[in-house]
């Protein structure tokens, strides 16, 4: 047989063998809420909940073409929501190009399936033990609650009730636990973010306070810098911003693991609400962006995270300080800090690089004005100090004159 090379620790591996005795394929089609390994004299057909949308198509691929026994696994990275099938020496990512899918009903004769066991058989979940299973012809494993997929309706269904939550006029002074509650959704719609089904690469989600963007970087095009730019917004106080992310974010999670797919979750949070601190902090444009690498903690980088916010100039009294979100648990609420962010201002926009990912904003920091006796005394002073200067320096010329 022909032996199958695993990847990183995946969520759920399947591993058997199975006797290729004539050219065959693998169909990946839609099923229940779970994974199911079937095995005929035609193909291997491997099901798993599709979208809505993708219901009525499936995927082919074909195996290669000498006869034999293969070993073949299948392997579950909740993390990217993706199947990957290792046949032989083949490795196929399932449904990984949406263009591929064929429409039911299109091929001119459907494919006779003649059952056929598969032996050696093994499954493991994770933090489980490997568990070996009799020959049979087909295997199905029912999905936890955790491992239920996430369509896209059900995103927009949470940012909608999010945005309700925000919408509600401001309490004079709003309490921690309140502030809790809103970031506790925050962090709902966040994991269904990590896992929602996507239809392309990217997809952005929600049209009022919140808005959502998920990146899916496949390793191929890693490591590499990944720019992306908001929305132009003409009316607000911050007319959008952009994010540069160094190649050396995935060169470290790459050094970790190797993984299916990065994915990378910004956030544009246009209201201040959940982000209170006790000095009642003023941030520029009400606006909070959040960048996150999907089960990964980023902080210590060689290069930093560029965050640009794009604003008109602001007043002379006020100088932007780029800070982070920092959670306190022990006080139930949180605080601004700069740690790890460097500030670079210019007339019309205020750069902010750091060195890790969280929840950013840019912090207005008062200046406070000079009074009008102050601003007397300062004369005063600077007369006098002229006056002497002309005086010593009249002294001066007297005496290389007389010497």
């Amino acid at each position: 047989g022909v032996g199958a090379n695993g990847h990183r620790e995946e969520d759920f591996r399947f591993c058997g063998d199975r006797n290729q005795t004539q050219e065959s394929s693998v169909i990946y089609e839609h099923g229940h809420p779970a994974i199911s390994i079937e095995n005929t004299a035609q193909g291997l057909i491997i099901k798993r909940p599709f979208s809505p949308n993708r219901r009525n198509s499936y995927y082919k691929y074909s195996l290669p073409a000498p006869l034999g026994r293969y070993r073949f696994c299948v392997y579950w990275f909740e993390s990217s929501r993706t199947l990957q099938l290792v046949y032989g020496k083949q490795s196929i990512l399932l449904g990984g190009d949406p263009s591929s899918s064929i429409p039911w009903g299109q091929e001119s004769q459907k494919t006779e399936r003649t059952s056929a066991y598969i032996f050696n058989v093994s499954y493991i979940t994770k933090g489980g033990k490997n568990t070996s299973l009799d020959a049979k012809a087909e295997y199905f494993f029912p999905a936890s609650p955790e491992s239920m997929p996430v369509w896209e309706q059900d995103v927009e269904e949470q940012l909608t009730a999010l945005d309700s939550l925000l919408a509600q006029p401001p309490v004079p002074a709003m309490g921690a636990t309140e502030q809790q509650r809103l970031r506790r959704k925050l962090g709902e719609l966040e994991k269904m973010l990590a896992k929602v089904e996507l239809e392309g690469q990217n997809q952005t989600f929600g049209e009022a306070t919140v808005h959502a963007t998920v990146l899916r970087v496949q390793p191929s095009q890693a490591p590499q810098h990944l720019t992306f730019a908001s929305q132009r917004e003409e009316s607000g106080e911050v007319q959008g911003f952009t994010v540069d992310l160094p190649s050396s974010l995935f060169m470290m999670v790459k050094e970790r693991e190797e993984v299916v797919e990065h994915r990378v979750l910004l956030m544009d949070i246009n209201r201040q609400t959940m982000f209170q601190d006790e000095n009642s902090s003023h941030i520029l444009g009400d606006k909070v962006v959040s960048i996150s690498l999907v089960d990964t903690v980023v902080a210590n980088l060689s290069d930093p995270v560029v965050l640009t916010f794009f604003h008109d100039q602001l007043p002379r009294n006020v100088t932007p300080l780029c800070v982070f979100w920092q959670e306190d648990t022990s006080a139930s609420s949180g605080s601004w800090d700069s740690y790890g962010c460097t500030t670079v201002t210019g007339s019309s926009q205020t750069e902010c690089r750091c060195n890790h990912l969280t929840y950013f904003a840019v912090l207005m920091v008062s200046s406070p004005e000079i009074t009008s006796v102050h601003r007397n005394y300062l004369s005063i002073i600077t007369y006098v100090g002229c006056l002497i200067s002309a005086l010593a320096s009249i002294c001066t010329i007297f005496f290389l004159y007389f010497r």
